[in-house]
């Protein structure tokens, strides 16, 4: 991600399918996103991508990731668009939303196992 288009730094996460159901209020946001990029942009879009953990033990795609985004006032998780037989390596977009909030993911895989998220923010 490049900074010149007011990209941040892309963070990665460590999740295992098995656990990747949809939230519920008693769940916890896998990621905490900012409202500013790295260059001092408002946070716009999302980038996303599902990479291997291994080629041993991580989870074999495709994958059906969905966004959810906490709303603190509630303690309730808002739907995000989902993203439907997604491979590994695909960058998957979320435009028109804004930052500053948790980020769950729900990801549905052929077979159970550990992946990689990486999430950068852009404006």
């Amino acid at each position: 991600m490049s900074r010149q288009g007011g990209a941040s730094r892309e963070r990665i996460v460590e999740l295992n399918t098995i656990d990747l159901g949809p939230p519920t209020r008693e769940s916890a946001p896998h990621f905490m996103i900012s409202p500013r990029t790295a260059a001092g942009l408002l946070t716009g879009s999302l980038a996303i991508v599902i990479l291997p953990v291994s080629t041993v033990d991580g989870a074999i795609g495709p994958f059906d990731v969905t966004l959810y985004r906490v709303i603190p006032t509630l303690g309730e998780f808002g739907k995000f668009q989902a993203f439907t037989a997604a491979e590994y390596r695909e960058q998957l977009v979320l435009n028109d939303c804004s930052g500053g909030f948790g980020l769950f993911f729900s990801v549905v895989a052929n077979t159970e196992g550990r992946i990689l998220i990486g999430v950068a923010e852009q404006a």
